[in-house]
């Protein structure tokens, strides 16, 4: 009896201890803007019922980074999001895919949202 606790307590132990895993990144396909009188912004929603912790960045043609937001705590329902300089791809950097939804989208002067490209 004493050896099936054991062997419980230690299966409970490494199955609790993989769960943790690593961060999921997703990415949009490369958006591309007028400059001048258009925008791009790279926007993710926490839509678990708990707080998750997200970072967005985005990429330029070249595959250079030029916009970090560093990590964020995203509350349970609420939303956040990084503006791009120029074309750019955006990164999402977050801890479980299925606790969010995020996505790029093009916004031009008076007209507002044009475009929008869902990160896989």
């Amino acid at each position: 009896m004493r050896l099936g606790k054991k062997l419980v307590l230690a299966t409970t132990c490494v199955l609790g201890l993989s769960g943790g895993g690593e961060a999921a990144e997703l990415f949009t396909p490369f958006l591309v803007i007028s400059p001048g009188n258009t925008a791009l912004s790279c926007v993710v929603s926490n839509v678990s019922d708990h707080d998750t912790t997200v970072r967005i960045e985005t990429f330029n043609f070249f595959g250079v980074s030029d916009g970090d937001s560093g990590e964020i705590v995203l509350p349970a329902g609420e939303t956040s999001a990084l503006n791009a300089p120029d074309n750019a791809r955006c990164k999402f950097t977050v801890q479980t895919k299925n606790d969010v939804r995020a996505h790029g989208t093009v916004y031009q002067t008076g007209v507002g949202s044009t475009s929008s490209a869902e990160a896989h």
